[in-house]
């Protein structure tokens, strides 16, 4: 077991990373000062819900709690002002009150979705964070919480830290490929803003990740928590320029996830895009070598991740055609603008990020030239053997996603309730077996050295 302690400005709340926690929960719970007369309410997704919402609620029914349970549908669209409504409303339905704690079941949607609904619901309730997907380890950490507006990604939201992060790397077993190359994009995301030596590890255990190596697996997601709770507690508020460093690659990635109407392209194939693309501007503005470029490309590529909307597009990733034009009008409205130009967190080195505001009389050509810039070098470097094949989404590029348009709004989503006690009859099934606990891991610890050094 890992027990990281994420700490600023009188917040301090545990990150718990092992195997099995799900079956542990009430015993979690009490360690966490929250008795038995405080009534539970657990938000999951569809997908999620299936899979572990009958394990859950049965853990925590048999510690002793009264738990009720709202799946949403899964997906980015499920961020929206009319699925907070329906989950509060089925908060409200099921008795919650301000002695209640909310359960986070799910991935970086769930937990930004649920954290959101819990900071406004009666002004405040406490909540506690379940991930269940990798790209969840940055989601669920930092207390950034947020629904999304048509127009763009996560504006609507609170800093509400959570009362802890309880990770249970079992259930990444059930994540489907797709889900788990998407998840590692904010992994890479992680060591490039550490250093060098984390991103050469990164390199050399990719293959290991992508099989969900167990031991690997908790000491990458160790590895990357740590890096994020530093940068956290230095800034928690986004008030010093510090926790910006986050946002590397995210200013592009959110206008593709906005321009393909929050469906189709996943979040961290979207990251994957961005960090190229942003690297590439880089570039241009004189600010990072050609070599940096070169190194964050073969880094995505690693994870069989896309390194340019040409990359997306080709696997069918990417419904729209390539239009700078559009997505930089869609960059005006991100959160971390300053004026009228946008601020983008560009790399100059592992470990190096600059804040840099493009003019908006810039903007478009400037993306557009380092557009050209990215595709012409990732032209250049062919595929390392081994790595990952970009594959579309099941049953083709649409088959998961609808069609809203460039700047349309979410469509309202619905959810299920649990109903007398009882999960809904699709939560039955089993996942399959996880991994075991991280070998070597102790009650609380800073990260270990990289696995490769250790191993030889």
């Amino acid at each position: 077991m890992t027990t990281l302690w994420v700490a600023y400005e009188g917040v301090r709340y545990p990150v718990v990373v092992r195997a099995g926690l799900f079956q542990e929960l009430g015993r979690e719970l009490d360690a966490l000062g929250v008795d038995r007369a405080r009534p539970l309410f657990v938000l999951s997704d569809e997908a999620v819900g299936a899979l572990y919402g009958a394990r859950v609620e049965a853990a925590l029914r048999s510690a002793g709690y009264a738990v009720a349970r709202y799946d949403v549908p899964a997906g980015e669209r499920s961020k929206s002002l009319a699925t907070l409504e329906a989950v509060t409303g089925a908060m409200l339905r099921a008795g919650i009150d301000r002695r209640g704690v909310l359960l986070a079941l799910g991935g970086g949607v769930v937990g930004d979705l649920g954290g959101f609904a819990a900071a406004v619901y009666l002004r405040g309730i406490e909540y506690v964070q379940l991930p269940t997907t990798i790209l969840a380890h940055d989601a669920s950490v930092g207390g950034k919480v947020a629904v999304n507006h048509p127009l763009a990604k996560n504006i609507l939201g609170a800093f509400y830290p959570p009362l802890a992060v309880l990770y249970d790397v079992a259930a990444l077993r059930t994540l489907p490929p797709r889900e788990v190359r998407s998840g590692y994009a904010e992994l890479v995301k992680h060591a490039l803003l550490s250093d060098a030596a984390f991103v050469a590890w990164l390199h050399q255990a990719a293959w290991a990740l992508l099989r969900l190596d167990p031991i690997v697996t908790a000491e990458a997601l160790v590895r990357g928590i740590a890096v994020k709770a530093a940068i956290v507690a230095d800034d928690p508020k986004e008030t010093r320029g510090v926790r910006e460093r986050l946002n590397v690659g995210h200013t592009v990635a959110h206008a593709l996830e906005a321009a393909e109407g929050f469906g189709g392209l996943l979040h961290g194939e979207a990251v994957a895009v961005g960090l190229v693309w942003e690297t590439a501007l880089a570039v241009e503005l004189g600010r990072a070598s050609p070599a940096l470029l070169t190194e964050v490309i073969r880094l995505v590529r690693a994870f069989g991740l896309p390194a340019t909307p040409a990359e997306a597009a080709a696997a069918g990733l990417l419904r729209r055609a390539a239009d700078a034009a559009a997505w930089a009008a869609l960059m005006r409205y991100d959160k971390k603008n300053r004026g009228r130009g946008v601020r983008f967190a560009l790399l100059s080195a592992p470990g190096a990020v600059d804040l840099v505001d493009v003019p908006p009389e810039a903007l478009s050509e400037t993306l557009a030239a380092a557009l050209q810039r990215a595709e012409e070098a990732a032209r250049a470097i062919p595929a390392p053997e081994g790595a990952e094949r970009l594959a579309p989404p099941d049953g083709g590029p649409d088959a998961a996603v609808g069609r809203t348009p460039l700047g349309g709004g979410a469509e309202p989503a619905t959810g299920r309730m649990s109903t007398g006690g009882r999960p809904d009859a699709a939560a039955g099934r089993t996942p399959a077996a996880g991994p075991g606990s991280p070998a070597g891991a102790s009650a609380e610890r800073a990260p270990a050295r990289p696995v490769a050094e250790e191993e030889g």
